[in-house]
This record gives structure tokens, sequence and C-alpha cells, in this order.
């Protein structure tokens, strides 16, 4: 952790994965988490042991005694109770892992919010870099006397469009760094974002359910939630037979001991049974819980892969295509205008073409790593 913060001060750029590894050390809810599940890891040990001794008074006619005993439930009952200690610190393990995947994929959605936005921030000042050596060889053009205030006025309205343009990308990255900051638990000053590689390559749908099925923590902890219900029914019907507490009984007034044996037996068991119907019904809930989950995630995982296919596609066209092909005809508008073979409006559309065209790319560039990160959350981990 020391380290890491070393390097977010004397470092301008900051990667991905420091920030995703500050995130796992200081978000407030996978600190949440994990209280719960030292909470539940608490309750694991004391689960093997019987109650703890219960000192009684008992005043009856002529005599009083003073007793100590301890209720010793039958070792099946203690041993359901055990299972069921462990099935609830697997599911809140699973829950903590849930947390950190999705904390994980909300920092790379912002990161890459603000990726964006520093690349927009970039090519806009490109353009208005551009756009300003063509007014200053406009203004050179009208020193020599020549009519050119159409196309001045018309170079100097983009630009001030462009510095807009500028000024609305500025605060939208510094709300994706609030974003940042809020998840992370940190203040993080604006920094230089790592240049983001795509690896295009196809996953195999049915390879990353396979996976999904065995590792996604959300399933697994719903899978041990289900296995706590049962045991809490089977625990209700347990209850039927009665715990024994074995009891020795001190005379206050002679100072005779005796040895006693306790039953607790229901007379009535009306309440036994509607406990355990309860109980059976919240196990099959909980069941049906289970199967609508996994048959909703495993239809989202479809959707974002088909998703992903689409928008690999169209950041394939934009990267290969469209984009170089806009640079071309924009290097040849701005040499055939400097020429006189061009109409400034024209140039300008051109220009317009361009800039749009590289914003485009890159907004491609984060929808595809968007749709990865979510396919990552639900399948349990990275691809």
């Amino acid at each position: 952790m020391l380290l890491l913060l070393i390097s977010l001060l004397f470092s301008d750029t900051l990667k991905l994965k420091e920030v995703i590894n500050l995130a796992i050390k200081n978000n407030l809810e996978i600190k949440s988490y994990y209280e719960s599940l030292k909470e539940v890891n608490s309750k694991f040990l004391s689960s093997f042991l019987p109650q703890n001794p219960r000192l009684t008074l008992r005043k009856m006619f002529m005599e009083e005694n003073l007793g100590i005993g301890v209720e010793i439930p039958i070792p099946t009952k203690l041993l359901t109770n055990v299972l069921m200690v462990k099935d609830e610190k697997e599911r809140n393990f699973y829950f903590y892992n849930a947390k950190i995947l999705e904390i994980i994929r909300r920092v790379k959605e912002f990161y890459y919010d603000y990726f964006l936005f520093s690349k927009k921030i970039e090519i806009t000042k490109e353009i208005i870099n551009l756009l300003e050596k063509i007014k200053e060889f406009i203004e050179n053009k009208y020193v020599t006397g020549e009519n050119i205030y159409r196309d001045y006025l018309s170079i100097e309205i983009e630009i001030e469009k462009m510095k807009n343009n500028l000024e609305i990308f500025e605060v939208e990255k510094r709300k994706a760094l609030f974003s940042l900051n809020s998840l992370l638990n940190f203040e993080l000053k604006e920094f230089l974002p790592e240049e983001i590689k795509l690896d295009e390559k196809i996953f195999d749908i049915d390879s990353i359910i396979k996976i999904f099925e065995t590792k996604n923590p959300i399933l697994k902890a719903y899978e041990s939630e289900v296995k706590m219900k049962n045991k809490e029914k089977i625990m209700a019907i347990q209850d039927l037979i009665p715990d024994i507490m074995p009891e020795i009984l001190l005379n206050t007034k002679t100072g005779e001991k005796k040895f006693a044996l306790s039953f607790g037996i229901p007379i009535f068991f009306l309440h036994e049974i509607s406990k355990i119907k309860e109980k059976n019904a919240s196990f099959k809930k909980s069941k049906f819980v289970e199967m609508n989950l996994k048959v909703k995630l495993k239809e989202d995982l479809k959707g974002l892969y088909y998703d992903y296919l689409v928008k690999l596609e169209r950041y394939r066209l934009y990267k290969e295509n469209i984009l170089p092909k806009a640079e071309a005809i924009l290097k040849i508008a701005e040499a055939s205008y400097i020429t006189g073979d061009l109409d400034i409006l024209i140039y300008i559309e051109t220009e317009k073409m361009f800039f749009e065209t590289k914003i485009e790319y890159f907004e491609s560039l984060v929808d595809v790593l968007k749709i990865i990160s979510k396919i990552e959350e639900i399948k349990g981990g990275e691809l």
C-alpha cells in the first residue's frame, strides 16, 4: 500500500491495475462485506460447542435448590448446526468476492470514462491547433490584401465551437474522476491514464458459460443459501427430539447434592409442525431464487457476448477503415484549401468529420472495454 501511494505521488501516469488495487484496499463497501465475513467466522468455533452452563435457583415448599447444568443437544443437531454455520460462512465469502468483482467492474467503467474524456480533450486540442494554423495562414493572406473576411470569420467560429467542446469535456472528465474517487475512498488528483490496448480475440461463449456456472460468486452464494435453508428445515425437524440437560442440584439448607436429568418435550406439536412447514417453504423459495438467478445471469451473459461481437465489429470498422480515411481526407482538404482549390466551408466540414470520427473511434473502444468488464463480473474473473 505504501509503495502504491509513493508511485501515485511521483508518477504522472496511473495504470488501471494500480487504481483497482487501491479500490480493493480502500473501498468502503468491500470493507463492510469483509467485516460481515469476519462476523460469521467468529461464530464458527462456537457452533461446535453446547450452550453455556446455566445456574438456576429453585424454591419449592420447604426446600431450596441451587442448580448448575448444561443443555446438551443430540449429536446430529450439533452437527447440523456446525454445517449450517459453515454454509453461512461460505455464503458471506462468496458475497464478499462478488462485491470485489462489482467494484472492479465499476472502477474500470469510470477509469474508461476518464480515459475517453482525456482522449476527447486531446483530440479537441489537436483540432484547435490545426484550425489556429489555418487561421494564421488566412491572416497572412489578409495582410497581402486579399479579401478573406468570410474565411477568417468561419474559422474563428469553428475555433470557438471547439473551445466550447473543450470546456464540456473538461467538466465530464472531472465528473468521471469524482465518481472514481468515491469508489476508491481516496482523493486522486487529475492524472494521465495509460494507453489502453484492446485484445480483439473472439471468445467461445459455451466455455465462458461453463466457467460462469462454477465460478460466479453470486451463484455460489445462493447455492450456500439453499444449503443453509435446508439445514434450517432439518433443525426444525430435530427440535421435536428433546435435548438433554444434566444438572447438579445443591440443597441450600441441608447441603445435600443431587444429580438430575431434564428433558424439554413439547406437549402440543402444532407450533413445531408450523415451524417445519415454514422452514420447508423458505428452503423451496431459496431454491427457486437460485434457479431463476442462474437462468437470468446466463441470459445476461449471452446478451453481453453478442453485444460484444457487434461493438467489436464497430470498433474494427473505425480502426481499420473509417478513421484512416477521414484522416487522409483531412490532409488532402488542408492542402487543397491552402492552394486555393477548396472552399473554406468544405474544409471545415472535412475537419468536423475527422473530429467526430476520431471521437467515435475512442467511444467504440470504450464501449467494447465496458462490455468486457461486465462479462468478467458475471463470469467470475478476467477473460
